[in-house]
């Protein structure tokens, strides 16, 4: 008796395994979907690798370093690319690794 293998499948059954590899494919990160199926990234790497999708090595995060704020110029970008895809500024904060106050404080693209 094993364990039971995750399905991604939607309301009405449809596999989700395409949308995830074309989300991947479009540059989200294994955190993020991992977030936003409500699984852990080690399982969203599996299923990739078990559609032979080639991954990207590891992005370094922002964040701290012996309490110097990184500053990332990309930071309102990514943020709201993030909210593009549904993803909250709780989610998107844990994923970058900064406080939810900071995300907050990026102004939604118009």
């Amino acid at each position: 008796m094993g364990r039971k293998k995750k399905e991604f499948k939607d309301e009405f059954g449809y596999d989700l395994i395409p949308t995830i590899i074309k989300e991947y494919e479009s540059g989200m990160t294994l955190m993020e979907l991992a977030s936003k199926y409500n699984t852990t990234d080690m399982t969203i790497r599996k299923k990739l690798i078990e559609n032979n999708i080639t991954l990207r090595p590891p992005q370094r995060r922002t964040g701290t370093l012996y309490n110097k704020v990184i500053v990332d110029p990309d930071f309102d970008e990514q943020v709201n690319k993030r909210r593009s895809w549904g993803l909250n500024d709780y989610e998107i904060a844990r994923i970058l690794d900064v406080s939810v106050l900071r995300v907050k404080d990026v102004k939604p693209k118009r």
